[in-house]
């Protein structure tokens, strides 16, 4: 692998973090009311409906940690829990309508924050990126 790779790599092992903390820190700082790990939970559960372990993985945390999360959104009307269809004993955890409306809110203000992001970039490096992450 080219030195040039390497170092492609390096910078956005470093920056993929960054963007994603400033993009949630940013939509929590906007008067949500959510928390940095609410949000990834909303962000998470919007593709589809998730069990409780699942979410407990991908926010790298315990399911009592995880299950406390998911407690304070359904607190908010954000998250219902209900039994799989499936294995009645599972308990899958999926978006309210509300929390359905709060997320394309977030996706809203992501995108603005996003925006801002992007316009410190000239024309130019604007269409380089763009080529860049699409290409990814």
């Amino acid at each position: 692998m080219s030195q040039e790779k390497t170092d492609a790599i390096e910078a956005l092992f470093h920056i993929a973090p960054r963007v994603v903390r400033c993009v949630g820190c940013g939509v929590a700082k906007k008067e949500t009311g959510l928390t940095f790990n609410q949000i990834r939970a909303i962000n998470f559960l919007a593709e589809e409906k998730r069990y409780l372990g699942d979410i407990a993985r991908d926010r790298s945390v315990s399911p009592a940690s995880a299950s406390s999360l998911i407690d304070s959104l359904e607190e908010e009307g954000l998250v219902k829990r209900e039994n799989d269809p499936m294995d009645g004993r599972r308990i899958l955890v999926g978006l309210t309508k509300q929390g359905r409306a709060c997320y394309d809110e977030m996706r809203l203000m992501s995108y603005e924050i996003l925006t801002e992001l992007v316009d410190n970039l000239t024309d130019d490096e604007a269409d380089t990126l763009a080529r860049l992450l699409n290409k990814m």
